[in-house]
């Protein structure tokens, strides 16, 4: 039994200290799973223009288009086949705790009363903490054509919602990004779940 609880707290404890990025990724899209040679642009919306994260963030989010074959074209420069917008955000922390039972101490008696014999002792244990911070990315890609038009004709819609020990947005979206262009475009309607290895090769 010692060794069994011994066991689980360990377990718990390396599942604490995972270093990854799990997102829950859910995408929608109509268009078809060859994007190879049409060209998009990212265009802020009217609270991220002028904004240097935005442009950060659009950055990685072009360099994941670009990896599906589609080439970037600058906003101010020719039309483009596809329109795309990013939104994200922080959505806050959860603390979880580890109860580590630790080594068991005890021994053998005998009662004062009368002949028996008995085992006593106690677990010598602590308690653990950690936190995760969940993050979120949503990518919207539109046809071209029409939004010049001035219409809204969404071809593409992605969502990754992500956990991990990363507290700063900045840092996660790395992370993000690869989770939501994991095998893009994705079954349309399906939510899936995506580990990320934080500071590995992907991204």
């Amino acid at each position: 039994m010692k060794r069994l609880l011994a066991c689980l707290s360990l377990v718990l404890l390396l599942g604490a200290c995972q270093q990854t990025m799990d997102a829950d990724v859910t995408r929608f899209h109509t268009v078809p799973a060859n994007y190879a040679g049409q060209s998009f642009t990212i265009l802020p919306d009217k609270n991220q223009a002028g904004s240097l994260e935005f442009q950060h963030y659009a950055e990685l989010v072009a360099a994941a288009l670009q990896a599906q074959g589609l080439r970037p074209l600058p906003h101010e420069g020719p039309p483009a086949d596809l329109v795309v917008q990013m939104h994200y955000a922080s959505l806050g922390n959860h603390t979880d705790y580890i109860y580590d039972p630790g080594p068991y101490w005890g021994g053998w008696g005998w009662g004062g009363w009368g002949p028996g014999w008995g085992w006593g002792g106690y677990y010598d244990g602590s308690v653990s903490s950690y936190t995760l911070y969940a993050q979120m990315l949503d990518v919207e890609i539109f046809d071209g054509p029409a939004w010049r038009a001035g219409k809204r004709e969404m071809a593409f819609e992605g969502r990754a919602v992500g956990q991990s020990e990363i507290r700063s947005l900045n840092v996660a979206m790395p992370y993000l990004v690869a989770a939501l262009f994991r095998n893009f475009p994705g079954n349309s309607g399906q939510t899936i779940q995506v580990s990320v290895p934080i500071g590995g090769s992907d991204p």
